[in-house]
């Protein structure tokens, strides 16, 4: 008998339902720097879709904080990873889906490397596979400051209910 992918995937979720594990994911908007606030999931979902606009602030930009939270018995045990991210909206504080395919072609660029076949001008030596990385780090994440981060952390312990992010972790 050949078991679906499908089928696995289902069998993996409905194992890690019933011994209480898996992950979240928490979103935490920045409003402006400084300032953090818990961004739920559905508004996330709605501003990525297209549906709820967002101010961006004075760089044409939403920025948050993507944090992956590690469950056990559905509650929040540990940090997976924390990663700052920023989007550009239009003028209307729409997701900008042009800047989500320049992001998405800069990724490409970054794992890929250099186009194959792909010749430069004359006297021009190709190096943008090089840059690409620094490119991808402007284009989609924002570098918070260390009260920012401290501030984040109150906010996800606070969540948790107790501490999952102690202080002095990264």
């Amino acid at each position: 008998m050949h078991t679906k992918p499908r089928d696995v995937l289902a069998s993996l979720s409905e194992l890690m339902d019933a011994l209480g594990v898996g992950v979240t994911v928490w979103f935490f908007h920045r409003v402006r720097p400084g300032q953090l606030r818990p961004w739920p999931l559905r508004r996330f979902e709605a501003f990525s879709r297209g549906d709820q606009p967002m101010a961006p602030g004075p760089d044409g930009f939403v920025e948050y904080a993507q944090v992956v939270v590690e469950l056990e018995n559905r509650r929040a045990v540990d940090i997976g990873r924390v990663g700052f991210f920023k989007h550009r909206v239009t003028a209307e504080g729409k997701f900008d889906r042009d800047h989500l395919f320049d992001v998405m072609a800069t990724a490409t660029e970054v794992i890929s490397g250099p186009m194959i076949g792909v010749a430069a001008e004359p006297g021009i030596i190709e190096a943008g596979h090089r840059f690409a990385p620094r490119r991808l780090e402007n284009l989609s994440h924002w570098k918070p400051s260390d009260a920012e981060r401290r501030a984040l952390r109150e906010l996800v312990n606070a969540r948790a209910r107790r501490v999952i992010w102690p202080e002095g972790r990264r």
